[in-house]
């Protein structure tokens, strides 16, 4: 935040060049931008985060297909559907149009921009007043009691902050862009001064990591810009939209947007929170924990039931609730379910859905990339998988049937390759007939009797 006494946010001279060190993209799922498997991990990175001059020309068309024409919102779902934003070197303004933080004339995004930044200017320096410059009570000190003494919400802040940063420090533990003190120093502010904004919820575990890579994709798009810029090829416009110095700001503002959607999921009792002046305002106890586990309860009912009830009847029989898992696939949005660039595609097509429809829909398509393992396993063998989902599941097999559940006139059901670079082959139950889709599609979305067995 250059604006924000004068405390400079700007990221650019941090190195990207570490994440060679790390394994964040697996091998599994490494692409070139034709989506053709290339078999190397770094040219993936490179793709991401290390511009170079031959891309110049790929640079400056994503950015005329965005800047210099009105933007047709349909077209940019669709690429974010289709995967097709991977490596995308504008993905930070992608996504703040898909979730309607900027809209579809461009020449607007500036302004837009001033006053998203604007407010969260204004919210820090709101919240960070310094107690011995503020006029009060003589009576008001450092050692005062009183709930709404100065001094008692000044040290309860304190305690807020302390408690994000026990988080912050342990996001992605092994991704070395997050080790670093500027970046956590500016998560920190990001969700002390959401927490502040919405004491409702105040700050809860798992924040940290929808706030993560949000800021590693502005920082990707910022190494991109500042490449370019040091070759006189960036003009002022993309310069003013794509500063580095309101990287905190433009995170803020498309954090603050995302949680709008899923807030739902952090309403859970016995879910860690601030302590101190400012905790989260506890709700009726009525109202806390069952709305995420009533919409659980509507996905296993009303979709899984429906797409695949052999899948459901198994899980009721080994008494294993949706919830068990769920909740924690809800609120980080599968943080933890799939590899760090393969996350960033599912989140993509998240975001180009209204509402974040498609939420409900990856829950089920999940269970179907896994079912064959689920249905031959017991009680032990399928909270494991659940609890940590196995490695290899293509995001795009889970993106396609997602939508395909969610709409089955519009998308086709996708190919039936579950697990990537893994031969799989596709049997009904009888194993002599080929599979038939029912006519019935008022109700029945997919083959329930399909199985998914992969070939050793």
């Amino acid at each position: 935040m250059s604006n924000i006494n004068n405390e400079p946010t700007c990221l650019a001279s941090l190195d990207l060049s570490e994440f060679d060190d790390y394994d964040i993209i697996s091998d599994d799922f490494s692409k070139n931008q034709e989506g053709k498997d290339t078999g190397t991990v770094g040219s993936q990175q490179d793709d991401l985060c290390q511009p170079t001059e031959t891309y110049a020309d790929v640079y400056f068309e994503q950015w005329n297909e965005l800047y210099c024409s009105d933007i047709d919102i349909q077209t940019l779902k669709k690429k974010a559907l289709d995967g097709e934003l991977r490596a995308n070197r504008f993905r930070s303004i992608c996504w703040r149009c898909l979730l309607g933080i900027l809209h579809c004339e461009p020449k607007q995004w500036l302004m837009e921009l001033k006053t998203h930044r604007s407010h969260y200017s204004d919210l820090w320096v709101e919240l960070h007043k310094n107690p011995w410059n503020v006029e009060r009570n003589p009576s008001d000190n450092p050692l005062s009691q009183e709930a709404e003494s100065i001094w008692q919400k000044y040290f309860s802040d304190e305690e807020l902050k302390s408690v994000i940063h026990q988080d912050v420090v342990r996001t992605f533990p092994g991704i070395n862009f997050y080790r670093d003190k500027d970046i956590q120093d500016l998560m920190v502010r990001i969700l002390f001064c959401y927490a502040r904004q919405n004491p409702v919820l105040c700050y809860r575990q798992g924040m940290h990591e929808i706030l993560a890579p949000l800021i590693f994709i502005l920082h990707c798009d910022h190494q991109a810009l500042l490449h370019y810029k040091s070759k006189n090829l960036v003009n002022n416009e993309l310069m003013d939209i794509l500063d580095p110095n309101f990287i905190e700001e433009d995170a803020y503002s498309i954090f603050k947007h995302i949680m709008n959607h899923i807030e739902c999921s952090y309403r859970v009792k016995n879910m860690t929170t601030s302590t101190g002046y400012f905790t989260a305002q506890v709700e009726e106890e009525g109202n806390c924990e069952n709305e995420v586990v009533v919409k659980l309860q509507y996905i296993k009912e009303n979709i899984l039931q429906t797409s695949d009830p052999d899948l459901n009847k198994h899980l009721n029989e080994l008494d294993i609730p949706l919830h068990l898992f769920g909740i924690r696939w809800l609120r980080l949005l599968f943080g933890r379910e799939f590899p760090f660039q393969e996350l960033l595609v599912l989140w993509d097509a998240i975001f180009a859905v209204d509402n974040f429809e498609l939420v409900n829909y990856v829950v089920v398509a999940m269970l179907t990339a896994i079912r064959s393992i689920l249905l031959a396993g017991d009680y032990t063998t399928c909270l494991t998988n659940l609890m940590r989902y196995p490695n290899g599941v293509d995001v795009m097999f889970v993106i396609e049937y997602a939508l395909h559940l969610m709409n089955p006139a519009l998308y086709p059901a996708p190919a039936v390759t579950s697990f990537v670079n893994k031969p799989v082959t596709l049997i009904t139950k009888y194993k002599n007939k080929p599979a038939q889709v029912s006519e019935n599609t008022s109700n029945e979305r997919f083959v329930t009797t399909w199985e998914y067995i992969r070939i050793q």
